[in-house]
């Protein structure tokens, strides 16, 4: 033993002390305490010696032990005092009691409290670390929360059990929890595990974020055990003290030998079946939670058939069908615990279905069953070695990008690939989830993965641990199929990506394919498919054209559009209502495809670059009253899409009819736009973001725009806007700044992005909305945003008093009224000024001159209106052809 270890209310711990050996006491503590070694000197006499005593107020000479903080991020919070012993001899047959007091510094009549550890002389020689750090030696490592594990050990070796706490936190030291072994006796009764040694610490703080914890180690030996044999299961409890009726949690630790194979039954499987493939001279331990104490017990029921067959051995079960039963809590009579059967399958078993099946009963007697269960095993085909270093087979490749429906056609005798993205330097890697469940079966079998990295120094194919630090690649996975028929239940394939030890919580990406046994008949099927799809009609939804967001679709046609995808960044776009459109009859989703906006670029997902994704969606046969199931898609990672995602997709599929009113009002209103004036906003020459607008007219205005960003402009009051009756948003056009681009989109490449608002029937008193634009990230686009647009629209007045006679105005603009006005900008119209902050402009003196001579002149007044028009006048007789307001 190294150290002892007193928690919280622990008062009393013994420890063994054996001769020229060094040993720890850790008693918890805390700030403004000390503890103190009351009988220093009666240790001393004993030739104990103490290594690290530090200077106290409550003695001569040093009597203290040293504190050591247990939360550096909160010195107020507790920790534990050490004290450092050295035994030089053991000439002394006595030893004494380490006699401890916990006194408070700043309030001397606080009561004192007390703890002693009671040094027992141990006999031979400690434990050799050797025997305990030998290459045979297990271990497990067990948080303060307890829980199920298995522990497989070797013959003939020791294991080790770290089992972890933490400290109360009390200056009372009324409180606390630490680790008892629960089952003693019965392990002390066992043949094959033998209880060495407890060790005890206080490890200090990990880091300014982890701290201190408590640690409980407990070595065993485990001794000579055949096939035949059943370890025992050790259990802990985490508590206040080892006669506490009560705990904090448990840990129940089943040894296993690593020659065996687990099969368990819980509750949820009884009266169900269980099939698993085995191989030759394999040893199964099957398990079945009960307790005597109710008086049901779980038997084989069909023993004696079992021991007459060939094939398989019953090496535990008795003439009546019983097996050991092991306790799993404490060591009481009546406690529940695990019912184990073992069997071993013979070396010279034939491969194929085993006979009889394993049947099992929980019952009183035959007549009084409650509960069944059985096991049909079936003995593995045997494999020659070079069978699986064979490459010269055909190779099946799946291409995730092209086969969305994650299934692959197999066949007899072919190797499967299918490749994925992966970097080793993070510290992750694809873990196939269902491992055990590939390697037991006789159809297929993992043979590896090779790794081609992206940097262009290291093309070289590499394994995993060969890769350059923070650069990533592509890892290729093979499987081997071997002789398959078409009734065959293959398999399926489950990875993960993520880290190692964290794999069962978290991870970041999932691979789940499914293997069927191609039918001769099923290319022929695929392609007459395909032949089928490539003649229907396609509708093609652009949402820079279509903002409603509905599709007006038609019996047998195929729906498409595209986003913006980047499968690099490990975002992919999701179906969210995916199951609600597999069960439609109207609507089945075809798969999409990718195109790379990088040039030259043959590899989908290069590192950076982005691309096109088009999907296609398949519309049967559809009635005008059907109601078909929504598009819903969200672009994200795989693992979190449930709680974040960067853009989204809600399409609604409606049934174009006949005489479809909207069709025609849509055309009707393209003809309307088409005609009328345009007031274009230029916010270079208008600096107060104010649109004087009249009725029936369209507002225009243009704005920088990067659609490869994933940014873009969003109206934020787009509701006001929709809930107006004067004005109506009709949608952008984008013309990128690339040149020879047809693409939108490109990436890296940005564009102008040209808006248009309706104007309807408008009157000088109507309160028209404002506009409110902000360009950025949509997910983000409540908090974070990086441009804005607020323009201001305004009735403009028929008596406008920059409009009023007699006043100079050109184009809207006034006239600059200073004499010899400085010129701030030319275009083609002539010179133009600034007043008031405001653009004028500057008229020559010669259309001054002219101004003035026609206010003079006197004017003709005519009653033919046409020559004002343009058009001669009728003479007298005439006929009527056609009226207007003229």
């Amino acid at each position: 033993m190294e150290s002892v270890l007193l928690t919280g209310n622990e008062k009393e711990k013994y420890f063994i002390l054996f001769n020229n050996s060094r040993f720890t006491v850790f008693i918890e503590s805390y700030p403004g305490y000390t503890w103190i070694l009351e009988n220093l000197e009666e240790v001393k006499k004993a030739d104990i010696e103490p290594l690290n005593l530090m200077p106290s107020h409550y003695g001569n000479e040093p009597n203290a032990g040293e504190y050591i903080n247990g939360y550096p991020q909160d010195e107020a919070l507790g920790g534990y005092t050490q004290f450092i012993f050295k035994k030089n001899n053991l000439k002394i047959n006595e030893l004494p009691t380490l006699k401890f007091v916990y006194k408070n510094d700043s309030n001397p009549e606080t009561k004192d409290i007390y703890a002693q550890v009671n040094l027992i002389k141990g006999e031979g020689e400690p434990l050799s670390l050797g025997l305990i750090n030998d290459s045979t030696t297990t271990s497990i490592k067990i948080t303060e929360e307890g829980g199920k594990y298995d522990l497989y050990v070797n013959n003939n070796s020791s294991t080790i059990i770290f089992l972890y706490g933490s400290i109360s936190n009390d200056n009372t030291l009324s409180s606390g929890y630490s680790w008892y072994m629960e089952n003693t006796e019965m392990i002390k009764s066992n043949p094959f595990v033998d209880f060495l040694e407890l060790d005890t610490f206080a490890n200090r703080p990990g880091s300014y974020y982890n701290p201190m914890t408590t640690l409980y180690k407990y070595i065993f030996q485990v001794n000579d055990y055949s096939a035949k044999d059943v370890l025992p299961t050790l259990v802990f409890s985490y508590k206040e003290s080892a006669k506490s009726s009560s705990r904090k949690a448990r840990a129940v630790v089943h040894l296993r030998s690593f020659n065996e194979t687990i099969v368990t039954f819980d509750d949820n499987d009884t009266g169900y079946k269980k099939n698993l493939n085995v191989d030759k001279n394999e040893v199964l331990l099957v398990e079945f939670s009960g307790s005597p104490s109710t008086g049901y017990n779980w038997i084989l029921d069909n023993a004696e058939e079992v021991k007459a067959a060939k094939g398989i051995e019953a090496l535990n079960i008795d003439a009546n069908g019983r097996a050991p039963f092991t306790i799993t809590t404490e060591n009481r009579i009546g406690s529940p615990g695990v019912y184990r059967f073992k069997f071993q399958i013979e070396k010279d078993a034939e491969a194929g279905e085993l006979q009889p099946t394993l049947k099992f009963i929980q019952a009183r007697s035959k007549n009084n069953v409650i509960n069944t269960a059985e096991l049909a095993l079936r003995v593995k085909k045997e494999r020659k070695e070079e069978d699986f270093k064979d490459m010269s087979l055909p190779v099946i490749i799946y291409d995730k990008n092209t086969n969305k429906d994650n299934v692959i056609y197999v066949e007899s005798n072919t190797i499967i690939q299918f490749t994925e993205e992966s970097n080793p330097s993070t510290g992750c890697s694809w873990i196939i989830k269902n491992q055990e469940e590939i390697e037991r079966s006789d159809f297929i079998d993992y043979l590896g993965s090779t790794f081609k990295s992206h940097c262009e120094k290291n093309n070289a194919d590499a394994l995993p641990w060969q890769m350059v630090s923070g650069c990533g690649g592509d890892e290729t996975f093979s499987f081997r199929v071997w002789d398959i028929q078409d009734s065959d239940d293959l398999p399926e394939i489950h990875m993960v990506y993520g880290h190692s030890w964290a794999i069962d919580t978290e991870y970041y990406e999932t691979v789940d394919l499914v293997l069927k046994v191609k039918k001769a008949d099923d290319e022929k099927e695929k392609e007459k498919d395909k032949e089928e799809l490539d003649d229907l009609p396609v509708i093609v939804y652009d949402k820079k054209v279509n903002e409603d967001n509905i599709i007006y679709i038609e019996s047998n046609t195929i729906v498409q559009f595209t986003e913006e995808s980047n499968p690099s960044t490990g975002c992919s776009w999701i179906i969210k209502n995916q199951e609600e459109i597999d069960h439609s009859d109207l609507v089945k989703y075809i798969g999409s495809t990718y195109k790379s906006h990088c040039e030259n670029s043959s590899r989908i997902g290069v590192s950076g670059c982005g691309g096109d994704e088009t999907f296609k969606f398949l519309i049967g046969d559809i009635q005008e009253g059907d109601e078909l199931p929504e598009i819903h898609m969200v672009y994200g990672h795989s693992w979190a899409i449930d709680t974040e995602y960067y853009e989204t997709v809600d399409l609604v599929l409606k049934v174009k009819k006949a005489d479809d009113e909207k069709e025609k009002e849509k055309e009707k209103e393209k003809e309307e736009f088409d005609d009328l004036p345009v007031i274009v906003y230029d916010k270079k020459v208008n600096e107060d973001n104010v649109i004087y607008v009249e009725s029936n007219t369209i507002v225009q205005f243009t704005e920088e725009s990067n659609p490869s960003t994933g940014c873009s402009w969003i109206i934020k009051n787009q509701e006001d806007i929709d809930q107006s009756d004067l004005v109506k948003y009709i949608g952008s056009t984008f013309k990128s700044h690339c040149e020879n681009s047809g693409r939108i989109g490109v990436s890296g490449c940005g564009g102008d992005e040209t808006f248009k608002f309706l104007i309807g029937d408008v009157k000088e008193s109507d309160e028209l909305p404002e506009i409110h634009m902000v360009y950025g990230h949509r997910w983000a686009i409540d908090t974070e945003y990086y441009e804005t647009v607020d323009l201001i629209l305004k009735v403009k007045k028929a008596d406008d008093e920059k409009e009023k006679e007699g006043e100079c105005t050109f184009n809207g603009y006034p006239c600059c009224t200073q004499v010899n006005p400085k010129v701030r900008y030319q275009d083609k119209d002539g010179d133009w000024g600034e007043e008031n902050g405001e653009w004028c402009f500057i008229k020559k003196e010669e259309e001054k001159e002219k101004e003035k001579q026609e206010k003079d002149e006197p004017k003709l007044i005519r009653t033919c209106t046409g020559e004002n028009l343009g058009y001669p006048c009728c003479e007298k007789e005439h006929k009527n052809i056609y009226t207007d307001d003229d």
